[in-house]
């Protein structure tokens, strides 16, 4: 009898190979996406980096800092109210290829709060426009929820979220409310709060004080603690759940500015789990705490330049003390 010859596969055997085809992508699909992440790790960790050398290109030409925020008030806070001529976010555009954003922007109107000071327009058509703005020298690329156009709490108008945030100092003890506006030290929505000078970080608020005279912006001279002992920008990646409390390049100072409060609970977290409501603080865990969608910890860039990768498990005192400038404490290493 001749013997039939039978080509491709049975089904049982189709069905064998489909398994082991679906075991090697559960298998690999892991280590793709850490390789992605990774990747995105390293672009944010590059821009962190190029804006540290832009901060330090401006400070060749201008001989200090970029302010972390202006005031024209006289009143010992500095009030947002009176916030006008921008912020560092401003402040850096020429220096990190940004010029054509930089010309547009009106630097003599207040950028876009709420309350406009005496005689200056509030939100002008140019500043609104800007602060809707994509700039990708901003982002992280890990950060799911930056790039978004949200209204935040603060504001009536919409403006689009970035991931990073200059820091302005800390606050000085644990008991710090988040939501008070009578804490010790240098708060990123109040700017100076009692005679807390000390406390003082790079990018805080400057104007005049009508108890403490004029605040400057800082230099290389006036970071008595050592550039490589300062934080100078940290990423605080946008949640999930509340991204209108997040980080905007334009707004509210407490968008682009941070100051470390020193409450374990709104030090750090993963942005992607930790909920923004928490015991005492409403959605200030998101306002506040600094955050990053990446495993493990955030990147910070230090004065002197150079950027790391901190754990979320840094102590909360640690970290506040890198965010002074004039601390005259020791500093073991992040």
């Amino acid at each position: 009898m001749k013997k039939t010859l039978r080509f491709g596969f049975t089904l049982v055997e189709l069905l064998v190979v489909i398994a082991i085809i679906g075991a090697l992508i559960a298998l690999l699909l892991p280590a793709v996406q850490a390789a992605r992440e990774a990747a995105r790790r390293m672009s944010c960790t590059n821009k962190l980096k190029q804006l540290a050398i832009g901060t330090h290109n401006y400070h060749d030409v201008i001989g200090c800092f970029p302010p972390g925020a202006v005031s024209n008030s006289t009143a010992d806070t500095l009030s947002t109210a009176n916030l006008i001529n921008g912020n560092w976010g401003i402040a850096l555009l020429p220096y990190i290829e940004q010029q054509s954003v930089y010309d547009t922007y009106q630097s003599t109107k207040t950028p876009i709060t709420n309350t406009s000071p005496t005689g200056v327009a509030n939100g002008t058509p140019n500043n609104l426009a800007i602060a809707k703005t994509i700039m990708l020298p901003y982002v992280c690329p890990s950060d799911q929820y930056a790039n978004l156009l949200v209204t935040p709490p603060s504001l009536s108008v919409t403006v689009i979220t970035t991931s990073y945030r200059g820091i302005g100092g800390s606050m000085v003890s644990a008991t710090d409310s988040a939501v008070s506006a009578n804490e010790a030290g240098w708060h990123e929505r109040f700017g100076l709060l009692t005679s807390y000078k000390k406390y003082r970080g790079i990018f805080h608020f400057v104007g005049t004080s009508s108890s403490y005279g004029s605040i400057g912006c800082e230099n290389f001279s006036s970071i008595l603690d050592g550039t490589s002992n300062c934080l100078l920008f940290t990423e605080h990646h946008n949640n999930q759940e509340y991204p209108a409390r997040g980080t905007m390049w334009l707004g509210n100072p407490g968008c682009f500015i941070s100051s470390v409060h020193r409450t374990s609970s709104i030090l750090m977290q993963t942005h992607k789990i930790q909920p923004c409501i928490d015991a005492g603080f409403a959605q200030y865990v998101c306002a506040i705490g600094t955050g990053s969608w990446h495993s493990g910890g955030v990147n910070s860039a230090l004065g002197d330049g150079s950027v790391r990768f901190t754990s979320f498990t840094t102590n909360v005192e640690l970290w506040a003390d890198y965010a002074r400038i004039d601390s005259g404490v020791s500093k073991p290493g992040l």
